[in-house]
């Protein structure tokens, strides 16, 4: 992930990746693991995107990312990770009106209550 850009772009072990620098003159990029065709970008807008003071857990679901955010009272975050089969990165937002830790879904998850 490209931090200057928002671009995403697949590493593999043959190819070189050339990074444009930025505005102030040099590249930054946020490397991340596709496991079961997720990536976990975390949030675009900090320098340490996946800090864990930010996030607690994250975990499969049938074919959904979920990630377990943690937030203070008032703050608004957002939480992007890229999806390998679409190639698109997708974003949640979300409004903290509790100190809590909340969980957020990526993709088509097809959840099964069971009571």
């Amino acid at each position: 992930y490209n931090w200057y850009t928002s671009s995403v772009s697949l590493l593999n072990a043959t190819e070189s990746l050339r990074v444009e620098p930025g505005y102030e003159g040099h590249g930054y990029v946020v490397i991340s693991p596709v496991k079961r065709g997720w990536a976990l970008l975390g949030e675009p807008t900090k320098f340490i995107s996946a800090s864990r003071l930010r996030i607690a857990s994250a975990w499969h679901l049938n074919d959904s990312l979920v990630v377990a955010v943690k937030g203070i009272m008032g703050e608004q975050v957002e939480i992007c990770a890229f999806e390998r089969s679409t190639r698109k990165v997708q974003c949640h937002a979300h409004l903290f009106r509790e100190t809590a830790v909340m969980n957020l879904t990526f993709g088509n998850a097809d959840f099964e209550v069971q009571i």
